[in-house]
């Protein structure tokens, strides 16, 4: 799970967290402000987090975690804005102290918003499908625009 910090954190089956990744990870636009209780506060956000999918791509029998690691030009240190100007996809696979960087995708231009991984070409193969974000549509008069892309995942032989 990512936490409110956007750490990666792998829990044990009664909730104890075993492991705590020191990178954050995730890094999305979509958030939600509850109601302020206090006249003359200003409401803070939350960031929801964004998801992580879990896949035995290499084919030895063992799942590996892939996450979504947004790049924030501002380093998360503003709390009420966000500018990503790059992403990727890791994928970590636990080595017996904790989840260790497998691979990861080469560094795409824009935000990731979500990814998928199927064989969406029948031909035996899975791909991994990401949905990029290249320009945010937030001020008036702009275009968003946003880019799949598809990469062949290959398992190990």
């Amino acid at each position: 799970m990512l936490d409110e910090s956007e750490q990666l954190q792998l829990l044990t089956p009664d909730g104890k967290r075993q492991w705590m990744s020191e990178d954050k990870y995730g890094g999305t636009m979509l958030y939600y402000q509850p109601p302020s209780k206090a006249i003359g506060n200003l409401n803070t956000i939350s960031y929801l987090p964004i998801r992580i999918r879990t896949a035995d791509l290499d084919g030895n029998n063992k799942l590996e975690v892939l996450v979504i690691q947004n790049h924030d030009r501002t380093r998360r240190l503003m709390t009420q804005q966000r500018i990503f100007s790059s992403g990727q996809i890791e994928a970590l696979a636990w080595d017996g102290l904790g989840l260790a960087p497998a691979w990861k995708t080469r560094t795409l231009s824009g935000r990731i918003q979500d990814f998928a991984i199927g064989d969406f070409d029948n031909d035996g193969t899975n791909e991994l499908l990401i949905a990029v974000v290249t320009k945010e549509g937030a001020v008036i008069f702009t275009d968003a625009q946003s880019s799949l892309v598809a990469f062949d995942l290959k398992p190990a032989r």
